[in-house]
């Protein structure tokens, strides 16, 4: 079977598996006209006189001089010809790799790659390169598809204005203190230093792991409008998404495909429903064409990760999800994808972080898929905090230094920058003599809030026990100036002792 070659028709790319297909991609070339090219016959047939298409034949046929149409792979790497019309652009692919068109990129054969193509005046062209697995029974290597990027460059949208624009002048449009123990000291949550909000209550979407449907996404720069009727059948498939009828969705989504092909919308509203349905091929399929019509979709990489994270393909899911998380940083939708992968991969802190911030924006599938694997919302971490801090207090009275570590860890995993927790649980490690850890936690609480008193008296207790008397003193001073009276008072019980 030979070697796949590939073609464009404006920005988009056609795989062409035979002769035949090859020659229904040359579209408006005069008549039964037939081009011999290395033994290598193909003929194209005239609909029209299209001069972009007729432009588009001399570049693949400039692709095929220069480069033939056998793939060339070189172990664990393969080469990719890139040509451009018109040439001279920058090919560069995402592991740094760059080349002047027509060129060939050697990337590694493991793993997909993303090249952009970049010329000035020209709008710039993502293009994906997936691997295909190897046969192992049959010895065959991994190879990249498409095997060949041909691309014809669109002037900019700045360029198309001058070329149109009339000619003639221009305008330019320009903390309260605790009962005391050996000279330390432990604060309660009710301290202003550490009041909290409560968040609202979450919205009770689902109690598992998923993803939402598609979040509508801003066209491309120049994009042109969709077909009125592929509109009109694109909008039955998400108003189907939203009634979780995927049936339907790969329906109507199909239907308005069929209209209007390079309308990414129901590519993406197929796409989800063929993960949520088990059709795993089809759905990366599907997120991939979203992505080749519009690399700067965010869901459609969103979605393909997911659906790779099912295939247990975790290196694609993980940098398909951070190119997500890049291209909109701030979708909840996403930051929730991310924590699904995560919880998919048995990391639970990483899921907890990523279902925290969905929720923090306000996305309520978050919040339950929060509630699902922490067992409580959000919204209750302040009040779980608030009575975390009073119970290490009232464990500090007691000498219970073991139960205050407890329960102030549980505050620093629960909020992770709360100078209070990291205060009292240093007071309890200098207790315990484990002095290097109640220095590390003065440290942290004084990064977390420079302006925390009791920070500094801790850690000059932790000073004065480790023999460092004047550094002691001078913590003891500064959390004194602060207001904290106790930490005077151990400026005047040490000052006889500095002479």
């Amino acid at each position: 079977m030979p070697h796949p070659m590939f073609a464009t028709e404006g920005i988009r790319l056609y795989t062409i598996e035979s002769r035949e297909e090859y020659v229904q991609t040359l579209r408006g070339i005069s008549s039964h006209k037939t081009v011999h090219h290395r033994n290598r016959r193909f003929t194209a047939t005239r609909s029209g006189g299209d001069m972009k298409s007729i432009a588009l034949f001399f570049l693949l046929l400039t692709a095929m001089s220069f480069y033939g149409c056998a793939t060339v792979i070189h172990g664990a790497t393969q080469d990719i010809p890139v040509v451009t019309d018109p040439p001279g652009a920058t090919a560069k692919a995402t592991n740094g790799h760059a080349c002047t068109t027509p060129c060939s990129l050697t990337l590694q054969t493991k793993t997909n790659h993303v090249v952009t193509i970049s010329k000035a005046g020209y709008e710039s062209v993502s293009r994906q390169l997936n691997f295909v697995l190897n046969d192992a029974a049959s010895g065959a290597q991994n190879r990249l598809v498409p095997e060949m990027l041909i691309v014809q460059l669109s002037l900019s949208q700045a360029e198309r204005s001058v070329e149109t624009a009339p000619k003639g002048p221009s305008k330019e449009i320009k903390a309260a203190v605790q009962p005391e123990e050996n000279n330390i000291r432990t604060v309660s949550a009710n301290s202003e230093k550490d009041k909290v909000q409560n968040e609202p209550p979450a919205e009770n979407i689902a109690l598992q792991p998923q993803l939402s449907g598609p979040v509508p996404m801003p066209k491309t720069e120049g994009g042109k409008e969709p077909d009125p009727k592929a509109a009109e059948w694109a909008k039955k498939s998400t108003d189907n998404l939203d009634k979780q009828d995927w049936s339907e969705v790969i329906r109507t989504a199909s239907v308005a495909i069929s209209i209007d092909p390079s309308f990414e919308e129901p590519y993406l509203n197929r796409g989800f429903a063929y993960y949520k349905k088990g059709f795993l091929d089809e759905s990366i399929s599907d997120c991939s064409k979203v992505i080749e019509l519009n690399p700067r979709n965010g869901a459609g990489y969103s979605y393909r990760a997911l659906t790779y994270a099912q295939k247990g393909l975790t290196d694609h899911a993980l940098r398909d999800i951070e190119i997500a998380l890049g291209l909109q940083p701030r979708s909840a939708s996403t930051f929730n994808s991310r924590g699904v992968i995560y919880q998919k991969l048995g990391k639970k802190q990483e899921a907890l972080s990523d279902y925290r911030a969905a929720c923090d924006l306000k996305y309520g599938l978050g919040c339950e898929n929060y509630k699902a694997m922490a067992g409580f919302y959000p919204a209750d971490i302040p009040k779980m905090i608030v009575q975390l801090l009073d119970e290490s207090k009232e464990l500090f009275g007691k000498a219970d230094w073991d139960g205050v570590i407890r329960k102030c860890s549980r505050v620093i995993e629960l909020a992770g920058s709360n100078a209070t927790a990291y205060a009292n649980r240093a007071g309890a490690y200098a207790n315990k003599k484990m002095l290097y850890e109640a220095s590390r936690d003065c440290e942290a609480a004084i990064k977390i809030d420079p302006n925390f008193a009791l920070s500094y008296n801790n850690r000059g207790y932790v000073r004065e026990l480790s023999g460092w008397v004047k550094q002691a003193v001078l913590d003891y001073e500064t959390a004194c100036k602060m207001g904290l009276d106790f930490a005077c008072r151990n400026v005047k019980r040490l000052s006889g002792t500095t002479k």
